[in-house]
């Protein structure tokens, strides 16, 4: 499947100057080293919480057969314009993936990187944002885990703002909400840009 460069992207580690590709999961290469090294990320125990928070069930471990399920059907998607997935990888390895969980305008979001990887989230979700509206975003939403500080700091740095918490299995949730600046009202005291500020205001004052 033909897919324009301009959604290849190239991340430069800025801790270890190592060299990431940013792939569609239709233009990535998924051989079987390929699919047996995603498997053994997956199964980084952080990286398995995750998948749990977002009601993935996991029989105790992520095998091969899960991990090709994934990929397969990612493909699938992509291709029926129902997803769009992004495989993270280093030297043709994979090492993290992220997900613009629906191709409808304020999508949400989700990815993970392996442990070794980690300090690539920030640059990450600012190189997808800025990608987002050639895919037809102009505003997406993410969902973390109240405890999970490092991601909602990196929601944040990218323009995300806290609009909501809920509770779901005991465990306590934070929406966050984006907005592409250049649909941004000229007049910021008022629409949809205004009541987002207002929520997340309030979210903060009452923690």
């Amino acid at each position: 499947m033909d897919v324009p460069e301009e959604l290849e992207i190239t991340l430069i580690h800025e801790d270890n100057g190592s060299a990431y590709k940013v792939l569609p999961v239709v233009s990535t290469y998924l051989s079987d080293s390929f699919v047996s090294r995603f498997m053994q990320i997956v199964n980084e125990a952080d990286i398995l919480r995750l998948l749990e928070d977002a009601g993935i069930s996991i029989q105790g471990k992520y095998t091969e057969k899960d991990a090709r399920n994934f990929l397969s059907q990612s493909v699938d998607e992509w291709i029926h314009n129902r997803s769009r997935t992004f495989m993270i990888t280093r030297d043709s390895a994979p090492v993290g993936c992220f997900a613009f969980k629906s191709c409808k305008d304020d999508a949400e979001i989700g990815y993970w990187i392996g442990g070794k990887h980690r300090g690539l989230g920030t640059q990450l979700l600012a190189a997808m944002l800025k990608m987002a509206p050639d895919l037809g975003y102009t505003q997406l939403q993410a969902v973390t885990r109240e405890d999970y500080t490092a991601s909602r700091k990196i929601l944040a740095r990218n323009g995300f703002m806290e609009v909501d918490r809920f509770k779901k299995h005991g465990l306590k949730y934070l929406q966050h909400r984006w907005l592409r600046p250049a649909e941004l009202p000229e007049d910021a005291e008022s629409g949809k840009f205004q009541k987002i500020k207002k929520l997340s205001r309030h979210l903060q004052r009452i923690r």
